[in-house]
């Protein structure tokens, strides 16, 4: 998990999104990492158990309970 981690992280080094959506976001793992890197920071996920574990995390913006393969991504 280590070199994944450190690959995410090359990518998003220097970069700023206004609005980044964390698909799968399970116990919100990855969100201290995404985090610093964004505005607005969404987690989906189907399990409320979960979320609700990502939700303690207090990094996400929002919080959304949905299957990824029918949540309906926002339009810009």
């Amino acid at each position: 998990m280590i070199l994944f981690k450190d690959a995410v992280e090359s990518v998003i080094m220097n970069r700023y999104f206004e609005y980044t959506i964390d698909l799968g976001a399970g116990i919100g793992r990855w969100a201290s990492i995404i985090k610093p890197h964004t505005k607005h920071l969404v987690a989906v996920d189907y399990d409320p158990i979960k979320l609700k574990i990502a939700r303690d995390t207090r990094l996400y913006n929002e919080i959304i309970e949905s299957d990824i393969r029918s949540y309906s991504f926002p339009s810009q």
